[in-house]
């Protein structure tokens, strides 16, 4: 026995020894990305799809921390990147008023800043938008007015041209202003493809440069359909972000380790409860956006339709003000709007959210 409490204190040593303390919610810093052996992570400070946080950060976390408390569980927060995808189906189109309300004379934005600048403020002047609970996102279709773009033409060892439907790997040659003038133009760009692709094999012709790729300007007044997509914040609608500040939870082993705990989801079910019933308050309502009427709307919707309404309403809600642990089944009970005010009740289960 003895032996057993000396082998295991000398553990505990070892697994303290150079190391700092950890209690209470941590955010990963610029040092700690740097300790990975994920490559990915060091060069970009972030984890993605491919650099899996859940498998990556115990990495990080036992190699300088430790906690005086087997069986504690802290959540990390770190940079996640993941590409930010336009929804188009459930876009919401910029109205000419929109334009307006920002300054703008016509029913576009003419550079892309100014997009990324107003679209936000457009969508917090919204009221049924502003209702969207925090952590919602939502895509802006929008004109994008343009008069330049850099196009691409390819001219063949016979002097025969290709237009370029895309930026290739390799430019050869870009026209210089003074190819523009000897060519006859007032500006540097041409506005007739035409004129374009006549000039350029003239310059790989008789100019010498011979075979490749050439960039050169065209000028044509464009309208263009672009997308944006936002999201909802407690302070209001901001530009969605490719790289943004997500949180898990870690949890320290009997064996000195720190480990991943999965996080939870929730399904509904016909299992008995577990736990004591819940039924929601006002202030559940509040963080839904439903707190207006204190009910769920759900008047002409599908039995599918009302249980997806369900379990994102209350998945946002239980997260936030209840203590519901994995394999807990609670009976839920809220308001609803089917064309009548009335109550409903759901059995809800927490699961793991693989």
């Amino acid at each position: 026995m003895y032996d057993d409490l000396e082998a295991e204190n000398a553990k505990a040593y070892n697994a303290k020894y150079g190391k700092q303390v950890l209690s209470g919610a941590y955010t990963l810093t610029d040092d700690d990305y740097a300790m990975s052996s994920n490559e990915s992570v060091k060069k970009y400070k972030n984890f993605s799809f491919s650099a899996k946080p859940d498998a990556l950060i115990p990495e990080i976390l036992n190699k300088k921390f430790y906690s005086d408390n087997k069986g504690e569980e802290v959540p990390v927060s770190y940079n996640y990147y993941s590409k930010v995808k336009p929804n188009t189906g459930s876009a919401y189109k910029l109205s000419d008023a929109d334009y307006k309300s920002v300054g703008n004379k016509y029913p576009n934005f003419d550079n892309e800043d100014d997009a990324k600048k107003y679209i936000p403020a457009i969508l917090n002047t919204k009221p049924k938008l502003t209702l969207k609970a925090a952590g919602t996102f939502q895509t802006v279709e929008w004109t994008f007015y343009y008069s330049k773009t850099t196009e691409y033409i390819k001219i063949k060892d016979d002097f025969s041209a290709i237009k370029l439907a895309k930026k290739p790997e390799k430019v050869d040659y870009t026209l210089s202003k003074q190819d523009y003038k000897d060519a006859g133009q007032k500006y540097p760009s041409f506005t007739k493809y035409e004129d374009a692709e006549a000039a350029i094999i003239k310059i790989a012709k008789d100019g010498g440069k011979g075979a490749g790729v050439y960039a050169w300007t065209w000028y044509k007044k464009r309208t263009a359909t672009k997308y944006l997509v936002c999201k909802k914040t407690e302070k209001g609608w901001e530009l969605a972000k490719s790289v943004a500040l997500k949180t898990l939870l870690f949890k320290y082993t009997n064996d000195f380790k720190w480990v991943f705990v999965p996080p939870l989801k929730y399904i509904i079910t016909t299992e008995a409860t577990t736990i004591g019933d819940i039924t929601l308050t006002d202030a559940d309502y509040e963080l839904t956006g439903d707190g207006k009427y204190k009910n769920f709307y759900m008047k002409g919707k599908s039995d599918d339709e009302k249980n997806a309404i369900i379990i994102e309403k209350l998945t946002i809600i239980l997260k936030a003000n209840y203590d519901i642990k994995l394999n807990d089944v609670v009976k839920v009970t809220f308001n609803v709007y089917t064309g009548d005010k009335g109550t409903m009740s759901v059995n809800i289960k927490a699961v793991e959210d693989k």
